[in-house]
This record gives structure tokens, sequence and C-alpha cells, in this order.
């Protein structure tokens, strides 16, 4: 049986990884599963860019998909530590602070819980990190935090300044290098469409591999997405 297009395989494994949010989250309204409702409540000891301990209870925030510790990013044409900066980011804003944590799935085997985190103050976790441009929502995910996520992305914050691979696509053993194709180590591809309009692919779009910059026609390579877009091409 074909195991479906790759973005579809993506969302099945951040869904193992992330916890079958989507499905379990009736389950935590339930009155079977009536004590995951109840808060988690402590000190927040940040482990990653979306998961954290509180006490005892392992979370990983629900509805986004930081970059791994190890993972890195590109951007002004040079390679930059997106995992590490995500985690560093975190711990700075709620390491070691109070923070109430709402279940929204049942612990996976490995006892990690989904769930939405806020300090006392009322900030959101997840918020924090989607709006800073360090933490993606999967397109086939919770919508809570698109508003986020399309904020950092109009402000071109965190992995929106540059190049990236998604955090499921990097945990599948792809890596940003694979994309750069161009002689200056550039990767945006400036493509004209039939109506001779100016669009730009990156490489995460799901028709990148399959267009080919022709030079010839007037199409182009940029360094970043903010190039393209100084030069008159859009998304």
């Amino acid at each position: 049986m074909d195991a479906g297009p790759p973005a579809v395989r993506s969302w099945a494994m951040v869904q193992r990884r992330l916890l079958p949010a989507l499905l379990l989250a009736a389950c935590v309204a339930a009155p079977a599963a009536s004590a995951q409702a109840e808060p988690v409540v402590g000190a927040a000891q940040v482990l990653s860019g979306d998961r954290l301990l509180v006490g005892a209870t392992r979370i990983a925030l629900y509805g986004i998909d930081a970059p791994e510790p190890s993972q890195t990013c590109r951007r002004e044409n040079a390679e930059w530590a997106c995992g590490a900066a995500a985690t560093r980011h975190l711990s700075a804003f709620a390491g070691g602070k109070r923070v109430a944590c709402t279940a929204r799935s049942l612990p996976d085997a490995d006892g990690w819980i989904a769930a939405k985190c806020k300090l006392e103050i009322g900030l959101d976790l997840a918020a924090e990190l989607a709006t800073r441009g360090l933490a993606l929502v999967h397109p086939r995910g919770p919508r809570d935090y698109w508003p986020n996520r399309n904020e950092g992305r109009t402000r071109g914050a965190g992995l929106w300044s540059g190049l990236y691979v998604t955090p499921w696509d990097w945990r599948e053993g792809h890596r940003i290098l694979t994309h750069i194709a161009d002689e200056r180590g550039c990767a945006v591809k400036g493509k004209i469409d039939a109506r001779g309009e100016k669009r730009i692919l990156l490489p995460f779009d799901p028709a990148y591999a399959a267009e080919a910059v022709d030079r010839a026609a007037g199409e182009r390579w940029f360094c970043t997405e903010a190039d393209a877009h100084a030069a008159g091409w859009r998304r």
C-alpha cells in the first residue's frame, strides 16, 4: 500500500512525537479522563524549544513544533543554531518560573502529555515561541497558534529570517544543504509563471524540487525571501 505523500507521512510522525492531541483532546474533557483536566502547576524546567518538565510531569507544548536542539537553519548565507536558539528563548521566558499547564491529551507511552502552558501572568508559552518565529505550526495540525505563526512570518522573525527545514522533516533526515544549488549557496528560487508573474519558491514548498531555475527566461536565485521581495518577487 502507498505510504502517502511526504507531507502526510511527516504529519503522522509529528502526531506520534507530539502526541495525538487532536484525537485525545475529547478524552481530556470526558469524565473518564477528568483527572487530566486539572492544570499541572509548578516551576518549569526547559528541556528543548517545545518540551519541559513541571515537577515530574513531562510536557510537550500543544499546537507547535520547535526545531530540534541540534537543528541548524540558514540566514545571511550562513548557518545558525535555530534549535539551540528556541531552547534558549524558552528557558529565558519560562525556565524556573511558575507555570500552569492544561492537558490536551492523555500521556503517551513515554509519559509525555501535550498541554497548553501559561505563566502566572497569563502569557502562553507556545504563542510566544510561534510569534518569535522559533516554532512552527504543522499545516495539518491544530490551528490554535496560526495567528502567532502568521505574525512571526510577517515580521521575518526567527526561522522566517532565512531558510530552514521543518522540524518534522528534520527528524526524517532532511537537511537544508541538500536544497542549496545556487553557486553562492542560496536556495530561494525566483520563478516566472505562465502569466508572467514573478514568484518565489522556498525549500519546503511542495513544488520546489520539481521546478528548475531558468536563467535564460529571466528566472534567478535569491539568498533570502527578503531579498526576493525587495527585487519585486512574491510568494
